[in-house]
Order: C-alpha cells, then sequence, then structure tokens
C-alpha cells in the first residue's frame, strides 16, 4: 500500500511544488500586512468610507490588533481557505478522474489490489498531499515572522491547531470532489462539486456579518467549522473534528459503493 502512496504523490511532484510554495508565498504576504492592517481603527477615513461588502474581507478590526487573531481571521479564515480549497479540489480531480484517464486504475486493478483498496490508497495519498501544502504554509510563516514589525509571538500549539483544521476542512473538500469523481468518472461533475462547496462555505462565512439573509445557512458552511478565531482564543471544538471527519467519511462510504460494480473499462 505505502509503495503505490508514495508513487502517486511523486508522480504529481510537479502539481504539488508549485501549489504548495504558491500557498507558502500567499501565507507569507498576508502575514506581512500585520504591522499596517493592525493600526486601523473604526475611525480611520479609509474604514469609514470602505463600501459594506468590502469591510468582510478585513473582519472584526478588534482581531487584527493581537497577531495569533490576526493570522487566525485574516489568514485562516478569510483568504488562505478559499485559495485553499481550489487547490484541494484541483488534488481531488487529479487522484480520481485524472487517474483514471491516464490508466492508473486499470494498471493496479491488473494485479492483487482490490477496488476499495485502491480507492483507500489513492485517498491516503490526497491526504499526504495536501498535508504537504500544509507543512510548506507552517514553514513560510516561521521564515516570515523574524521580519515582521511588532509583537509576532504565536504559541506553537495555537499554530498547529489552526493548521489542522484548515487541513481538515482542505481535506474535506478533497475528499467530496475526489468521491463524486470515483463515483462518477466525470471530472466537470467533480470540480463543480468541489468549487460549489469552496465558494458557498467561504462566501457564507465571510459575508454573513454584513448579509443577514444569509445567517441562517452557517451552519451548512464547512468553513464555520474551521472557527480559526476561536480556536486562536480557546482551542479546537472536538465536535467541529467529528464533522469533518463525518462528512468524509460519508462521501467515502458512499464513492467506494458505486466504483465498486462501476465500469472504469473505458
Amino acid at each position: 500500500m505505502n509503495s503505490v502512496v508514495l508513487q502517486a504523490v511523486y508522480g504529481r511532484r510537479w502539481l504539488i511544488g508549485i501549489t504548495s510554495i504558491g500557498l507558502m508565498l500567499f501565507s507569507m504576504f498576508i502575514a506581512g500586512l500585520y504591522p499596517i492592517l493592525s493600526e486601523l481603527r473604526p475611525s480611520n477615513p479609509i474604514i469609514e468610507n470602505m463600501p459594506v461588502l468590502f469591510e468582510s474581507f478585513l473582519g472584526e478590526l478588534s482581531y487584527l490588533r493581537e497577531f495569533p487573531t490576526f493570522i487566525a481571521s485574516q489568514l485562516f479564515t478569510i483568504h488562505l481557505p478559499l485559495v485553499l480549497g481550489i487547490v484541494a479540489v484541483a488534488y481531488g480531480r487529479s487522484m480520481s478522474v485524472a487517474a483514471e484517464r491516464r490508466g492508473e486504475f486499470r494498471t493496479l486493478l491488473a494485479q492483487p489490489v482490490s477496488r476499495v483498496g485502491l480507492v483507500m490508497r489513492y485517498w491516503s495519498a490526497l491526504v499526504v498531499m495536501l498535508a504537504i501544502c500544509m507543512v510548506c504554509i507552517t514553514l513560510g510563516l516561521y521564515a516570515t515572522l523574524p521580519f515582521i514589525e511588532g509583537d509576532t509571538t504565536i504559541a506553537f500549539s495555537t499554530l498547529m491547531s489552526l493548521v489542522g483544521m484548515l487541513w481538515l476542512y482542505a481535506c474535506t473538500i478533497a475528499t467530496i470532489t475526489f468521491a463524486i469523481g470515483i463515483a462518477t468518472g466525470q471530472g466537470i461533475l467533480a470540480v463543480l462539486a468541489g468549487c460549489a462547496v469552496t465558494i458557498f462555505s467561504h462566501s457564507v462565512t465571510i459575508f454573513s456579518p454584513v448579509l443577514p439573509i444569509i445567517v441562517g445557512y452557517r451552519p451548512y458552511s464547512l468553513l464555520e467549522y474551521v472557527a480559526a478565531v476561536t480556536v486562536a482564543q480557546y482551542g479546537v471544538a472536538l465536535s467541529h473534528i467529528v464533522i469533518f471527519l463525518g462528512v468524509s467519511l460519508a462521501t467515502m462510504i458512499v464513492a467506494t459503493i458505486t466504483f465498486h460494480v462501476r465500469d472504469i473499462s473505458h
């Protein structure tokens, strides 16, 4: 099993490398904005004249004053989840529909590998790929901290909790994309579903503070369960981890059952 997982990951080394470096640089850029954004106050002319929807991209101004809540709000809630979600969709498609079209599935099934085993191997590779992304993001943040003005102290446990919850979020989106691709063999359907979940979750969580009409949809947003600011202040809620695992498990069960009887001879 390990050899199949490693081969699947290695075969996508360029995709992983490019996306991981991009995510790392993006995270470093957002972290570097801390000295500027931490000075913003409600009386600032920029804030007073800012359109209401644009205020959503700043979030609660009080969160910008301390580095842990700044990172939790700006990076792990507002900006990174959307970008990482799209990356997760791309990974999910690559490990399902794209792999099938390249003949990887047929090659493995010609060996003593069951369909269930094949699905679990490729899903494991998918999880590893996203873990590599999160490691790069973490390294990028730590590399940036010495060059940022102000107090950028953040407990290692806090940062790891933030990274872990965002990894679960990305894994869930990637799993949904992967599961639909495995179950149907339709790349467009898998990508549309993954992007829909990502955009819906991001839009509802980010814009609901200024658009009361969508507040009722917040429980259906996966990003709500990352709860980055709450994690930075109080720690991780076990129930949120269970939700991510439950969604992933449910989609994988359906996908595995469907894939077990689906024709992949083409």
